[in-house]
């Protein structure tokens, strides 16, 4: 998408996903989601 305007990228970080933020999250590594995030993730599938 970035090279059609002449921009290549060499590094991208991925910092959130939707509403799910990956604050200070390790490479490699997960965590639980939280209620709030759990209700959010259960209302958009309804």
């Amino acid at each position: 998408m970035f090279l059609a305007y002449g921009v290549k990228v060499t590094y991208l970080k991925r910092i959130s996903f939707g509403f799910f933020e990956l604050r200070d999250l390790p490479l490699g590594e997960y965590r639980e989601l939280l209620e709030e995030e759990k209700n959010s993730l259960r209302n958009d599938l309804n």
